[in-house]
């Protein structure tokens, strides 16, 4: 029975990924289970507003999402920070594909 693990990682974090982990998930791909790996990636979309002169609005510690911000959103994470990610996966020896919330309608 094909299993699925879903991974929640900053985007920031494949910079610094022990190879630990990409050794564990080339075996869970092996046992032909799926494996998603969902990122986030804050510091860079921060950034990405700084240099584009966006004023950061924060509620509750929650990134406010304005039409501003959700541009540079799909710039820096469906762009930059999810082809980094992608790279890293496939360097590793593991097949990745990165797809966003717009890809095929899925949000």
């Amino acid at each position: 029975m094909t299993k699925r693990k879903l991974i929640k990682l900053g985007g920031s974090v494949f910079e610094q990924l022990d190879p630990r982990y990409y050794e564990e998930w080339s075996q869970w791909l092996a046992e032909k289970n799926e494996l998603i790996i969902l990122h986030g990636g804050g510091p860079a979309l921060s950034a990405y507003c700084r240099d584009m002169n966006i004023k950061a609005e924060f509620n509750n510690g929650i990134r406010v999402t304005t039409e501003q911000v959700l541009l540079g959103a799909e710039r820096v994470l469906g762009g930059e920070v999810q082809s980094k990610i992608v790279y890293a996966l496939n360097e590793n020896g593991l097949p990745a594909i990165g797809l966003t919330g717009i890809d095929g309608a899925s949000i």
